[in-house]
């Protein structure tokens, strides 16, 4: 870990975490940290990039819950709640964790915090996503938009919405009960929540040209965010 982080980790500070799953920092990860269990699924999965990005993430995850919890990684008890999510047995901390195209981000947390990461699309047919997943008002919203920007908003609302949804543990099932601010130009925002799961915040920001991050915590958290990191690009 980076001495920056593992000093906040350690003092049990909110953070942020994005990086590059290079040469560089996989000479970092080791399968010594993963628990029985999480070995053997690694060694189930077939295709390489996606054995890789799990041993890098749940490597570094376990790394930096064992950092905040003061011990080894391979000790720290984690478990899934009733809809897939992972969490801490016995909620000592929060997290969570996302990944894509050599992307890793990360966020642990003392409240419930969402983080996703993804690739701008502009091959897919984004009107039918967004007609089929977002809500009335951010279709709205969309349709409003000039095209030039769609690849953009389509990116920030559908990241925003799962990190929101992260954070609250439901998953994407609630995906078109919440609303977000699709504006690629305007600060991320929770417009309407999922009912009865309090009120949230969101940050957003760009990793790379094509790279977008999001992350949800609840409005009481400090919103910094605590300490946002992330690793030149």
């Amino acid at each position: 870990m980076p001495s920056e982080l593992t000093s906040l980790l350690q003092a049990r500070t909110p953070v942020v975490w994005a990086e590059r799953a290079d040469a560089s920092v996989s000479a970092f990860v080791s399968v010594s940290v993963l628990i029985p269990a999480e070995r053997e699924r690694l060694a189930k999965l077939k295709h390489p990039r996606v054995a890789a990005e799990y041993l890098h993430g749940r490597s570094r995850l376990r790394t930096a819950l064992g950092l905040w919890l003061g011990i080894e990684p391979a000790e720290v008890p984690l478990t899934v709640n009733a809809h897939g999510k992972p969490i801490h047995v016995d909620g000592a901390v929060e997290f969570n964790i996302s990944h894509t195209n050599g992307w890793l981000a990360f966020a642990v947390s003392n409240s419930p915090i969402g983080v996703d990461v993804e690739v701008l699309q502009t091959s897919r047919d984004l009107a039918g996503l967004v007609q089929r997943y977002f809500s009335a008002h951010e279709q709205g919203q969309f349709a409003a938009l000039p095209p030039s920007l769609h690849a953009a908003a389509f990116s920030k609302g559908w990241t925003c919405k799962e990190a929101l949804l992260k954070a609250i543990g439901t998953g994407m099932r609630d995906v078109q009960r919440c609303t977000v601010n699709l504006h690629p130009d305007q600060p991320a925002e929770v417009l309407a929540n999922v009912p009865a799961t309090g009120f949230w915040r969101l940050a957003s920001w760009m990793l790379d040209d094509v790279t977008r991050l999001a992350v949800a915590c609840p409005s009481t958290n400090v919103f910094g965010f605590p300490h946002r990191l992330s690793t030149p690009t």
